[in-house]
């Protein structure tokens, strides 16, 4: 696998049906500079040694060659398509890639991990933890005190969200157990969504590893579940205490593509 130079060219629609119009132009002047659509994935279109990726009104353009791309993106724009260069992928959302010399693929998401720890207020804290959270699951904690954080819970839920989605899949479950009490935040809350921080400051050079096969027939699937895990006779009518969990992770070509927790 080669990692392609990237470039982020967004539009800007100011209606409610603009995307899809867009969608149509932009399809119509793809086709007219000799692109081919792909009949797998219509958000895909591909020219020689251009690939260019379709998202609403985003569009991304990869190429082993940078000029490449600039003669692309020229080119769509002397035909009158709206085109805004954004400039290198890898500064998008702060997705960093890099190859080493076995050809495993590591993203990281650096700068965002860091604007978690500054937002959470963390940046001089020496407090470090090995996992997102403690075995045992959160709480509604209704006699606890109230949460009293000088930091946005509900930003850092969001923030930490964007960062599981892509290069974090370990600690979704951690996320998800933080964002069911975001109308009623005790301080046990606020302390887990730290918890999750110091996990962050401990790993904060980590990211998801890709170690492609040559094999593209492989699609695998690993699924797990249990059901109502923390009940007990102690605590039978506590809504909290009996709800399932349920996980899954997807791999392609021995690379994983999507996960939920």
């Amino acid at each position: 696998m080669e990692i392609l130079t990237g470039r982020l060219c967004p539009s800007f629609p100011t209606s409610h049906q603009a995307s899809y119009n867009w969608s149509k132009l932009f399809k119509a002047g793809l086709l007219a500079q000799c692109y081919r659509q792909n009949k797998v994935d219509p958000c895909l279109y591909i020219k020689d040694n251009v690939i260019c990726v379709v998202y609403v009104d985003d569009t991304i353009f990869y190429s082993p060659s940078n000029d490449a791309i600039n003669r692309e993106i020229s080119s769509l724009k002397s035909a009158g398509l709206d085109l805004t260069d954004k400039g290198d992928t890898n500064a998008f959302l702060g997705i960093q890639m890099s190859k080493d010399k076995d050809n495993i693929i590591t993203i990281t998401q650096p700068a965002l991990i860091q604007t978690i720890i500054k937002l959470l207020k963390l940046e001089n804290d020496s407090k470090q933890y090995n996992t997102p959270a403690i075995s045992l699951p959160l709480q509604p904690y209704k006699d606890a005190q109230k949460f009293n954080e000088s930091w946005n819970y509900r930003s850092a839920i969001g923030l930490l969200t964007c960062l599981d989605r892509n290069t974090y899949s370990d600690k979704e479950y951690a996320i998800h157990m933080c964002a069911c009490y975001q109308s009623d935040l005790r301080k046990p809350h606020s302390n887990a969504i730290q918890r999750i921080g110091r996990y962050l400051l401990k790993t904060k050079d980590k990211g998801i590893k890709f170690m492609p096969s040559t094999d593209i027939n492989k699609l695998e699937c690993f699924v797990d579940a249990n059901f109502a895990s923390a009940y007990s006779s102690a605590n039978n009518e506590d809504l909290n205490r009996v709800q399932s969990c349920s996980g899954c992770v997807i791999m392609f070509a021995n690379c994983l593509i999507t996960w939920f927790s």
